[in-house]
This record gives structure tokens, sequence and C-alpha cells, in this order.
């Protein structure tokens, strides 16, 4: 019986054995065992891969002259560009990988134009960094010594042979060359590249070369289990199905079948499918598929996925098992979220649209419509072996904790990385998806849309699973600019470049994606006139009416809403601003950081000038004096980012309240995605986020008119009207007063000139007129003689779900330059509180206390630039308005330290624990001029010997009694403070450690639970609440409130 048993155990561990050595066998290529030169084989420097040549020269000193972004590095490193660069390395292959049936040399991004042999044999040509090739080599491989090769043609070369071509066949591809004040290539729109690697307006031109994604040996009997596709399918009462489709990869024309194949699937370990006796067929490209459509047991109480702002991100694993035949085993594990995505666009009844179709434009998740709130992400550096996992959390974090649930994927970068998604998924960031093409129009030959056929259709399955991506865009702004047209030279050959244009986008991408994928929505173009593009032959101008649209001002007074379309989605939006101080000073050399602007300054605006920025912040306020230093620069800065800051509180706030439809079929706006919220290089750009992921200004504006609850106040001809938005579904009414008060701005007291209150009720998911009244007649009542010597605030307080809920704001009644008494404030630390740790133990938060002698405009904390890489983290208010004075006045504001304060040598976040002295430094006017920070009279607490130094900055917008031309800026001052080490994690990969709640005002409301389920019918009503209250200075409930109920 023993040798029975033992006999058996050997045979059993056999088979095991048997069954390892028939699975899928992978082999990284990739390290640092590369070589790389350059044509004439006068550079040769170690290669890591996956990187880019720029990162090899640098790492090898041959790129000399300090970072890619210093100065002028742009250009003086350009000549990498005009070379070829070659890549090889030597490998073994080991028996587990000879004794397979099928060993492909897998590429998964190959960066751009090349060539690829392996052991002096050609394998295949490559043009296309979004595509993942693949060769069989088994015949090719020997045991030792194997060499493989890649070698590259330079981008700009092959863009130019291209278009020369082109050009004699009397069909050149517009547009040629990027303006020249960008510094930028031609061309880019031949290759299929990241095509801001050529230069855009707000980065520069880096057109790199290398293997910039895993390069692999696959070795396998039967099959590669390359992808899962999976939709979702809401029934009735909870109930889902799961189509899922698995995506195979085996030996081109050959067939696999047994009474031992099947596949299985897990969701969360339990099994709920199984599909014997498979019959699976590849066809002439070496693919098959499978699909099941399953029904989920309703015992496992399925939570749905929400975006942020309407509930949780419950995420659940789906693994799919594939047992071959011959005993081979392929597995394939990922996240999947059960939700509904669709885009609405019903048509829609206006009174005065004449024969105009008007159609809506908004998405709903789960069958409940949402105001979509987010960004333009571009990509996060110019070499993207530069981008960390743990940058870009940080960067959606940042997004999250701003309030937006989507964030849109430009087509000018590149199809992030499967990470990045993962990410979206954990935090609740819907993805607008454009495929990777922008302003330009592009080849239509055979080859090159063979080549686009494969890159749509190996990304669609790539990404298709996540819960995050809520639609796939064409192409960015081509439609537009075609039917502009945008490029002169169209009107050459109108007929032919819209064939072309029609046979890219509509016949080969949108058809791809939707065989692909039917499980969300397409539009053609990124803005598009969405359902109503197919009755004008998909190429229209943007309109107000449909779809989306992409809107930006260069001159004017920003500060006023009347500038901004009344459309359904807007998608793009934004205005300028130039880095910090802290940014630049880290790439740009001292003595060019001066204002007027350098040479070194200008090299960065890659718009045409500077001068519509520079006028429209002339518009708002006065600017520095020509000092010729960085004193100037930096008070340039400051007005720059709260210029910025402004204009956008105005747009934004505009889209959020435009929610009812006008008689002429604009309006009903239900969505806003600012350009944009990363920054690739320090410069001028639209951004909300640095680079380093600082919060400039506009990124805690935004984190305000973002928010589920937003109070705003605007006027209207001669009246002023106060507005109260609610983006949440919870489903009772709440109760809100809401206080208007008025302001001088030389006040002393403490107190408002005037208030007035206003009892207000809010629906669900609403946009509420709480009050209307003429301004003259407000101001009069105030006791304030002229506008321009008065501000108004609105605050509304009260509670949804229990949860108590203060929101605030203000309204400029004037141009700030002509600000009438506003003083040279005071501005004092009277305290530091003691750190509080955040429920999940990841952050520190520690509450600052500030008071005035006079109103203080724009107050701006931050960290000095010598804290700022050790002492990381954002506050839950800046640039706001100090309009509580006095020594008994207090205005607190919570530093909550991020997880980018951890060292890498010990997990230690900062801790404030009190001020300890005080220095002027920092940009400003003269003395006579500047914001003093006063030491508080209690003694500074003691810090530990070991405690690291920092400094925090206070700014403030200053007005002179007799407004001049000098800067309306104070030189900022700083208080030093002792920052002692406290243990501390970095953030946990799934995403779940949410700081909105550390950030947000004391008042703020909860995070809301899960969302009911929509009703059956799923139609949720838009509501629009007019809730018109005259009132007086007391208090007075006047509830004559009108539900207007839009599609």
């Amino acid at each position: 019986m023993e040798l029975r048993f033992s006999a058996f155990v050997a045979t059993l561990l056999v088979l095991l054995a048997c069954q390892l050595t028939q699975s899928l066998v992978v082999r990284d290529l990739g390290g640092t065992e590369w070589k790389a030169h350059n044509a004439n084989k006068s550079i040769h420097v170690t290669s890591r891969v996956p990187g880019s040549i720029y990162t090899d020269l640098r790492t090898a000193g041959v790129l000399n002259k300090g970072h890619i972004f210093d100065n002028y590095n742009d250009l003086e490193y350009r000549w990498v560009a005009y070379d070829n660069w070659t890549f090889t390395r030597e490998f073994d292959a080991d028996e587990e990988i000879m004794l397979k049936k099928t060993i492909r040399l897998t590429a998964h991004g190959l960066d751009t134009i090349g060539t690829v042999t392996l052991n002096g044999h050609h394998l295949g040509d490559v043009d296309n960094m979004f595509v993942r090739y693949d060769w069989p080599v088994k015949s090719l491989l020997k045991p030792k010594g194997n060499v493989l090769e890649v070698a590259f043609e330079s981008a700009t070369h092959y863009g130019k042979r291209k278009y020369d071509q082109s050009v004699k066949e009397n069909y050149p591809i517009p547009p040629a060359c990027p303006p020249s004040y960008q510094h930028g290539e031609c061309h880019i729109n031949y290759l299929r590249k990241m095509q801001s690697s050529f230069s855009w307006d707000w980065g520069p031109a880096f057109p790199t070369q290398g293997i910039w994604r895993p390069i692999t040996l696959e070795a396998f009997d039967d099959l590669v289990l390359r992808t899962v596709s999976v939709s979702t399918i809401a029934k009735p009462a909870n109930h889902w199905t799961l189509n899922t489709t698995v995506w195979l990869e085996g030996i081109p024309s050959s067939h696999i079948s047994g009474k031992s194949d099947r596949l299985t699937l897990h969701l969360n370990g339990t099994v709920i499918a199984e599909k014997k006796d498979l019959a699976i067929h590849f066809n002439p490209q070496g693919e098959a598929h499978i699909n099941l459509l399953t029904e989920v047991p309703t015992t496992m109480n399925i939570k749905t996925w929400w975006p942020n702002g309407l509930g949780d991100q419950p995420l659940y694993e789906l693994k799919a098992t594939v047992v071959s035949g011959g005993g081979e085993t392929v597995v394939k594990s990922q996240k999947i979220g059960f939700r509904t995505i669709e885009l609405s666009q019903e048509e829609l009844k206006a009174a005065k649209a004449g024969h105009n179709i008007i159609n809506a434009y908004y998405f709903k998740v789960n069958g409940v419509p949402f105001f979509s709130k987010g960004a333009n992400w571009i990509p996060a550096h110019v070499l993207y072996e530069a981008i960390t996992d743990q940058y870009l959390y940080e960067l959606l974090l940042a997004s999250k904790q701003a309030n937006m649930n989507m964030i849109r994927v430009w087509g000018g970068g590149f199809y992030e990385t499967d990470r990045f998604y993962e990410i979206a998924d954990q935090l609740g960031l819907l993805i607008f998806q454009d495929m990777m093409f922008a302003s330009s129009m592009y080849p239509a030959d055979d080859r090159f849309l063979a080549s686009v056929t494969t890159e749509v259709r190996q990304q669609v399955r790539r990404l298709q699973h996540h819960p995050s991506v809520a639609i796939w865009a064409g192409n960015n702004e081509n439609e537009n600019n075609i039917a502009g047209p945008y490029w002169q030279e169209i009107k050459l050959h109108w007929d032919r470049y819209k064939q072309d244009y029609v046979k890219l986008t509509i016949n080969v991408t949108m058809e791809t994606i939707l065989h692909e994928d039917n499980s969300r929505p397409f539009v053609s173009s990124c803005p598009s006139n969405g359902v109503a593009d197919k009755r004008k032959g998909y190429i229209a101008h943007q309109d107000k009416r449909a779809g989306d649209m992409h809107w930006y001002i260069g001159g004017g007074d920003a500060f006023d809403w009347h500038h901004y379309p009344s459309a359904k989605f807007v998608s793009e939006y934004g205005f300028q601003s130039l880095s910090s101080m802290a940014v630049l000073e880290k790439y740009i050399d001292r003595n060019e950081l001066k204002w007027p602007f350098t040479k070194a300054i200008d090299h960065r605006q890659h718009k045409s000038s500077s001068v519509p920025l520079i006028n429209m912040i002339k518009e708002q306020f006065h600017m520095p004096k020509a000092g010729h230093s960085a004193r100037e620069l930096a008070d340039f800065i400051y007005l720059n980012q709260v210029f910025q800051a402004m204009a956008m509180k105005t747009e934004s706030e505009f889209y959020r309240r435009n929610r009812k439809l006008a008689d002429n079929g604009e309006g009903f706006t239900m969505g806003a995605l600012y350009w944009q919220l990363n920054e690739i290089w320090p410069s001028f750009s639209w951004s909300s986020l640095e680079v380093g992921g600082k919060w400039k200004l506009l990124h805690y504006y935004v984190r305000a008119f973002f928010d589920n609850t937003l109070v705003t106040a605007y006027e209207e001809g001669e009246h002023l009207k106060v507005v109260l938005v609610r983006d949440d579904h919870h489903p009772e009414k709440a109760h809100f007063t809401v206080t208007i008060d008025v302001f001088q701005w030389n006040s002393t007291t403490n107190k408002p000139l005037h208030s007035e209150q206003v009892n207000t009720t809010a629906e669900p998911f609403s946009v509420t007129a709480v009050h209307e009244t003429a301004t003259a007649d407000l101001l009069k009542k105030a006791g304030c003689p002229e506008r321009s010597q008065c501000l108004l605030t609105v605050r509304a307080s009260g509670s949804i779900q229990g949860a108590r809920v203060e929101r605030t704001n203000f309204h400029l009644l004037g141009r700030m330059k002509n600000a009438v008494g506003l003083q040279k404030a005071k501005v004092e630390v009277v305290g530091v509180g003691e750190p509080v740790t955040s429920s999940d133990g990841q952050f520190k938060s520690y509450r600052v206390d500030l008071k005035t002698d006079h109103i203080a405009a724009f107050v701006v904390l931050d960290l000095a630039p010598e804290a700022a890489d050790t002492a990381a983290g954002v506050f839950s208010d800046n640039g706001f308005m100090m309009t509580s004075t006095g020594s008994a006045a207090v205005t607190s504001v919570d530093f909550v330290a991020s997880a980018s304060n951890s060292e890498q040598s010990s997990s230690s976040t900062t801790t404030i624990t009190s001020p300890t002295s005080f220095s002027g430094s920092g940009g400003g006017v003269d003395q006579a001029n500047q914001t003093s920070v006063n030491k508080p009279s209690s003694k500074p607490k003691k810090t530990k010997k070991k405690s690291k130094q920092t400094a925090m900055v206070l700014k403030s917008q200053q007005q002179r009694q007799q407004p001049t031309e000098d800067s309306q800026v104070s030189s900022s001052a700083t208080f030093s403070t002792a920052f002692n080490a406290a243990a501390s994690a970095a953030p946990a990969a799934d995403g779940n450690n949410n700081i909105n709640k550390n950030l947000a005002p004391k008042a703020s409301t909860a995070k809301p639970p899960p969302l009911p389920r929509p009703p059956a019918d799923k139609t949720t009503p838009i509501v629009v609440n007019n809730n018109n209250n005259d009132s007086n200075n007391t208090a007075e409930h006047s509830e004559s409130t009108k539900n207007e109920y839009l599609p």
C-alpha cells in the first residue's frame, strides 16, 4: 500500500511538472544589458530598456549641459533626434524556452521607425509606437549568444522624406510644421508617434527613439491568453450579466480541440462560468476568441461602481483560465467594476430654435445623469521612462481631491499605461479617451490605415475592461479644423481631404472600435456635434446646440461670464499661467528670471506672444514695475496665477449653473473639462498642477468650483443673482440659509456694511435660483458709495443627509486695479495647531490660524522653496479673501502633509509645531508696500533636535491709495516653522485613501453613501430650481420654489 501511494505521488508530481512546463513562459529582455550607438558609431552608451535614447545619453554624460529642461536644452539636445540610433543586446535562451513548440519575440512598444533583426535575420520593420509587434523566432534562436538588434531611423528625417514624397504627388498632408515660436519639428502627422513629441503650444520638442515598452520572449505550445474584454449588463433588482470575450493567440490558421479543453471564469474567487469542449480556430493572423454570456449569482450581492462624488468604487477580480487539450494552462486576471455608461443625446425642444435640431450631451452612469467635472490630461513627462506609477497616482489623486469625476486623455500624447487606468478605476475618475490623432490631417493610404486598424484594435482590447473608460473619441479637433478650414491648403483638394478624413476616422477608427466594444459611446472627434455629426457628413463646426465645444479667449475682460459659450458640454477651456518661481529656479539660470521677461522666459512661451495674456492681466491688476529683477517676476507670477484662477472661476461657475435650456437651443450645459490638468515642463501653460505635482492657485479654486455643492453670485444686466448648485443625488430636499454680505475694502470692524439672509430649499441634482436684486439697490442699502469700494461675499449653510454643509464664495464688484480703500494689510500667524492624523493613518493635518487688521485680498499660502522638497502638501484653502479683521477675528486654514512628504530613507512626514522666527524673502516691491507677518506673542514650542526647518510664505493682493503702474503685490514675507518627523506610510496602491475629508472646510459634508438604484425606466429628471426670494436684513423664509424638469 505504501509503495502504491508513493508511486501515485511520484506520478502526480510528474503530471504537475508537465502542466507547469506546458504553460506560457515569458522572459523579459529589458534591463541595462542593452547597448546603443549612433549612425556613424562615434557614440556608444549603455541603454536601459524600457526607455529612450535621451535618458541613456544623459546617464552616460554625453548630454552634459544639465537636465533636459534646463535653459535652452530642448534646442541644445536636438541633435539627438537628427541621428539614427541602434539598440543591441545579447541573451541566452534557456532550456525551458527552447523546449516550447512556439517562441515569439514580442515588442510591446517601439518608438517609432525601425528594423528588428535577430542573429542577423530580418524579423520585420516597425512604424507605429502604439502597436504591439511579435515575430516567430524559434528557428532563429540558439541556446547561447543570441544577438537582438533594433535599429531606428530619425523620426524627423522620416517625416521629411514622407512629406517630400507627398509634395511630389501634389497632395501634402497639412499642417507641414508647427509655428516657429514653438521651436519644434515638422511633419509629425506622417508618423504614428506621440504627436506632441515634436512640440506643442505648451511643450518642447524631444523626438525620442527607443524601446519604450517591455520587450519579451514568449514561449508556448498551444496558445497565449492576451486580453479579456468584458461588458457589465444591468438587469432589474441588482441582477448583472457579464458579456466576456477571451482573446487568444496561437499558431496562424491552426486548430485546437479536445474534450479536456475548457474555459473557467472566477469572480472574486467564485466560479461563475465554465465552458468545455472548446473548438479554437486561429485565423491567418493567429487570433481566436471565446465568448461567454454569464448571469452573476445574486448571492454575490454585487455593488455598483460610481464616479467620484456619486458613490463608491468597488472592484472585483475577474480571472479567466483556459486549459488546452494538451494540458497547457493560461490565466488572465483583471479588476472590473459593475456599472453602465451612456452618453445621452436626446432631441430637445426649444421655443425659438426654428428648423435646427437641438441635442443634449451628457453622461449617465447606472442610469443616473451627472455633471461631468474635470480636466484634460497630457503626458506626465516628455520622456515616457521618467513617469513613475507614484507620480501618476499623485496627479490623479489631486484630481479626485479637487472634486473631479472625469479626465480626458488628450489625443496628442499616448495611450496611457495599464497602471494609469487602474488608478482611475480606484479613484472614480471616468476617462474621456481620445484616439491618438491631434490637430492634423493624416495619410489615408492602405499601409497607414492597416497600421491604424491594428493600433485601435489592440488598444481598445487592452483598455476595454476598465470601468473608468467612459467614451472613445476619434481624435482631437481634427473635425473642427477641417470644417474651418483651419489649414488653407485643404481648399486645394477639398473633396479628397474630406474623403480621407472620413476614411480614417469613420471607416477605420470608428468601425474598428464599435466592432471591438459596443458597451460605451463613440464620438468622431473632440469637439464634435455628437449624433448630429452623421447627418452633417462627420465634418462640422462646433455648435452650442449639440455636442461639445473647445473655447478660449485671447483678450478682453476674462472675469465677465458673458464671454463664455452657453454650450451643451465644454471639453476644453482655459487660461495660461507661468510656473512658480520655485519650479523655474530649478531649470532656468537665476540671472534670466526677471520682469519684464528675458529671452529665456520668452523661450518657454509657445504662443506667438505673451502680450495678450499680459493685457488680460492688466485689465484687472496693476502690473509689477519694470525692475528687471526676480522680485518683480515673482510678483508677475503671483498676479498671473491669481488671474488664471479668477478667470477659470468665472467661466466654470457659469457652466455649473447654466443648466437651463434657452429658447434658442443654447444652454443646458452638463460638462466642463478644463485645459489642462498637468504640466509637461516648466513654462507658460494652462495647467492647474505644475511639474512635480505642486498645486497652482487654480487647483485650489477648482476644488471649490467643482464641489458638489456650490453657491455663486453673478451679475446679469443691472441685477445681482445668487444661485445654489447641488450635484448630489441624495433623495431628499436640502434646506439652506444663504447669507449675502457687503464689505468695504477699508473695513477694520470685522462686520459687513450690510447683510441679508435668504432661506431656500434645493432639490437633489439641481440649480436653484436663490435670490435676485438690483445691484444698485443692494449697494445703496449697504451704504456703499460706489462699486469700487466694496466686495460681496455669499455663504450657504445647511445639511444634506444629516451632514452639515457650509460653502462660501465671493464676487468682485469691479476690477481690482480700481478698488478704492484697499489697505496694506498686516497678516499675522497667531497659532499652529497640533497635528491631526487622518482616519486611515496616511496623512497629518495642521491648523494654521491667521488674523489681519484690514481686509486682505487673494491671500496665498505657500512653502518656501527651500522647504518644498521635504514638506510637500496642500492647504485646505488658498487665494482666499480675509474679510474677518481685527485682533479677535481668526481665519483658520489646514495644511495637509501628503504622501510625497515621506522621504525615501524614512517613512516620515512633517509636523508643524510652532513658528520660531521670521525673515523677509521672495519677490515684491518696496518695503513700504509689503505684507508683514508678525511673530505671535506666545513663545514657540521646543522641537526635537533633528527637526527639519522650513518656511511658509504668505502673499496678499494690495492696493495703494492712488493707483499707479507700480505692483499691487506685496513683498512676500516668511515665517519659519519647525517640522518634526512622524511615522507615516505612503498611500496604498488601491487608491482608497481619500483625503478630501482632511482638506475640506470643517463644515463640509461627509462622503455620500452609494446611490440607490435608479427607477426601472432609468429617467432621472435634471432639476433647475428658481427660488427668487426678496429679502431684507433679517432672516426671512419665503419658499416659492419652481422646478423646471429638463430631459
